[in-house]
């Protein structure tokens, strides 16, 4: 007799937890399922100066009073009615993040969710990009900026859309209507009638619909630009030293030696930074792989009781919560503590024990690196490999 296998139990997951971690991606999300004071602080913290947000998964949160540069300017367009249907919670949690964990009940019972939307018009943010190091006021926690929000008028409702059209409320049958279905409004704002082109958001046509955000230090995104002829016009003979490719004459010089940055070198294509090889055995060789070839750094310097301070981060968002960390505990005491791009840094890496992740730490200076380096070996007797400060970038 064979025996069978032991049923294993199943895991556990958190309600929403597998699609609020990927929820983030989403950087045009509808804002329709919003508390109506919350669209309106929205709308009213638009026509002053720029939205900062906090946006972690499905948690998506206006910070009123953190400040950011810029303004919004108005685009008017020729009113156009758009319909969102959610039909599973794929699509629940793609357009709505926010509210799509509070909102699985509804649909599982109404079996689709619609939004019924006139639009005519868009606020677009004048400044491309804004870093951490811009914002002034109680900004903790902040990731993005909103760059961009269309307005209009809508009726989110559980339903389909062919039961009521947007300027038909629920319960009204006969001529308005386009079904016989009961429908349950879920949130609305505007009127149809309202919704003309004009100079400025129209009156009862302003309610926010869908924003647009970025993450803090990342430009806004281009418009896609219309697709261009690939026809390719004949050169005539090139001159000495150059080819012909792609209608255009192309110097044949040849590089023989190319000057790159320190902490970089030529592969024979680029110039890229250096790999540093730990200091102790087989078992570290892997220790500088998660570090990103020519990804820059951004550091902050401070001066503390003890001495002279600074840490380096990956990414200016980063580098910006870390320091405001320091600030609210009183660790930084110094003049110049704001971060700062720079294309290199001082790190190293240890391991505590073997087969443990590897831990990095960077630094604006070799010698706060090496200060560092040289506590941590000093007050810690179960180091398992330890690499040197070196230069990156």
């Amino acid at each position: 007799m064979v025996a069978e296998p032991l049923a294993q139990a199943p895991a556990f997951e958190a309600q929403g937890q597998s699609k609020c971690s990927v929820a983030v991606s989403q950087d045009k999300p509808l804002v329709v399922e919003w508390p109506s004071a919350d669209r309106a602080q929205l709308e009213a913290r638009a026509k002053t100066r720029v939205v900062v947000i906090r946006y972690d998964g499905c948690e998506l949160e206006m910070l009123p009073r953190c400040e950011a540069p810029g303004a919004y300017a108005y685009t008017s367009v020729a009113p156009k009615q758009d319909t969102v249907h959610i039909r599973n919670l794929d699509e629940l949690y793609a357009e709505v993040p926010a509210g799509a964990v509070s909102l699985e009940g509804k649909l599982a019972a109404a079996g689709e969710l619609t939004i019924d939307m006139m639009m005519v018009g868009r606020l677009d943010t004048d400044t491309p990009v804004v870093t951490a190091n811009e914002l002034e006021g109680d900004c903790f926690g902040a990731t993005h900026v909103m760059t961009g929000m269309t307005v209009g008028a809508f009726e989110f409702f559980a339903g389909a859309s062919a039961e009521a059209g947007l300027g038909v409320r629920a319960g009204q049958a006969g001529a308005g209507a386009r079904g016989e279905h009961v429908k349950e409004t879920l949130t609305r704002d505007g009127t149809l009638e309202s919704c003309v082109e004009t100079d400025a958001p129209p009156k009862g046509c302003s309610a926010p619909l869908r924003i647009e955000v970025a993450r803090l230090g990342t430009p806004r995104k281009a418009p896609v630009a219309a697709p261009v002829s690939t026809e390719v016009e004949p050169v005539a003979d090139c001159p000495q030293g150059s080819r012909a490719r792609d209608g255009k004459c192309f110097a044949t010089t040849v590089v023989r030696e190319v000057s790159c940055p320190q902490g970089s070198h030529w592969d024979g294509g680029a110039c890229v930074g250096n790999t540093v090889a730990p200091s102790a055995g087989e078992a570290a060789t892997a220790l500088w792989d998660d570090f990103e070839e020519g990804a820059g750094w951004a550091c902050y310097l401070g001066t503390t009781k003890n001495g002279p301070h600074g840490e380096c981060r990956r990414d200016m968002v980063d580098c910006g919560q870390q320091l405001a960390n320091r600030k609210v505990d009183g660790r930084i005491e110094s003049t110049w503590d704001r971060c700062e791009r720079q294309a290199v840094a001082e790190c190293f890496q240890l391991q505590i024990k073997a087969g443990e992740t590897p831990r990095s730490f960077c630094f604006p200076t070799p010698a706060i690196c090496e200060r560092n380096l040289r506590d941590i070996e000093e007050n810690r007797e179960d180091l398992g490999v330890v690499s040197r400060c070196a230069m990156y970038r």
